[in-house]
């Protein structure tokens, strides 16, 4: 086989790599295990080649997840410094601009137990800026610029599910005030159906809050797993198993909700939606009249609340029977 940079350097000349030129690349990299700092940039620059296979997207995005997961420890926990490290890499002013990219981005944020937040709000980021603006990879799937298709919903969705990584599927408040404001952007235009779906059980879930088994943090899952390598201290796989199992059981139990994984109202793991108080009324009041009016995906959530919620403070009855 060619000297590998002697292979990379044809590449960058031909403007071209082959299925056998991705299949040598794999092998070279792939020798010792484990993809370097150096490796991880050269993946970059060669998926900036023009002409490639089918074969390239499914190894770059598959290496390059691994590598951002593993790059620091624990093991599949993003750390700060990988986050920004990807983020530099795919974004072109803020923007990510082709699929492959964007796919490298979900796929880090499918794999990986614990993503920092500006990483989600980055994902997050790239759908508002395809329904407002037009901008990125994702606005190459809208029929109709500032309206929310089944791709948009679809992606969103994927953003926001990631977010279970933080211990169980719930919102945040940055992802419940994104969703808002792109339900204002977007309000009385031809949505897909789904979308009144996501926002009413986003935001209800933000404000419900779902009752889930916590993720360990990075230290937590760093100590964890030190003591978990410790010869000493390696009592065979049966202390391994269950430390895995309470991932796995997670990411079943996410798999097979229903719900998509966003009401907190129906999964068998839920005894109950928590109370909405004040602090949380005056915060979805303050929401509801950004624009000064309600529109339907509004009026559903509103609803929503009504019939589900247990406990909601007397503000939002008083709001809501006023309204």
């Amino acid at each position: 086989m060619k000297d590998v940079q002697t292979l990379i350097a044809d590449i960058h000349r031909n403007e071209r790599m082959d299925e056998n030129d991705v299949r040598k690349v794999r092998r070279a990299f792939g020798q010792d295990l484990t993809v370097t700092l150096t490796e991880a940039d050269t993946l970059f620059e060669l998926n900036a080649v023009s002409d490639k296979p089918e074969n390239w997207g499914p190894y770059f995005t598959s290496v390059l997840a691994a590598y951002v997961d593993d790059r620091e420890a624990p093991q599949d926990y993003v750390s700060g410094s990988s986050a920004a490290w990807l983020i530099s890499k795919i974004s072109h002013d803020g923007i990510v601009e082709t699929e492959t990219e964007l796919k490298l981005l979900m796929n880090v944020l499918k794999t990986a137990h614990h993503v920092p937040d500006a990483l989600q709000k980055f994902a997050l980021d790239q759908v508002l800026s395809a329904v407002m603006s037009g901008r990125g990879v994702v606005s190459g799937s809208m029929l109709t610029p500032g309206i929310l298709g089944e791709a948009e919903v679809k992606l969103l969705r994927q953003v926001l599910y990631a977010g279970s990584g933080k211990g169980g599927i719930g919102i945040t408040r940055t992802e419940a005030e994104a969703l808002f404001r792109l339900n204002d952007a977007t309000s009385g235009r031809a949505n897909h159906p789904s979308w009144q779906t996501l926002f009413v059980h986003a935001i209800a879930n933000y404000l419900m809050v779902i009752s889930a088994p916590a993720i360990p943090t990075p230290e937590e899952a760093l100590h964890r797993e030190n003591w978990l390598n410790d010869d000493a201290a390696n009592f065979g796989n049966r202390f391994v198993g269950s430390f895995k199992s309470l991932f796995d059981q997670r990411r079943e139990e996410q798999r097979t909700d229903g719900s998509g994984g966003y009401s907190n109202l129906k999964t068998g793991d839920v005894a109950r939606a928590e109370q909405i108080d004040l602090r949380e009324a005056k915060w979805l009041i303050d929401r509801l009249l950004t624009d000064g009016k309600h529109d339907e995906n509004e009026m559903a959530l509103l609803s929503f609340i009504k019939d589900e919620c247990p406990d909601i403070d007397a503000a939002l009855h008083t709001y809501d029977s006023a309204d």
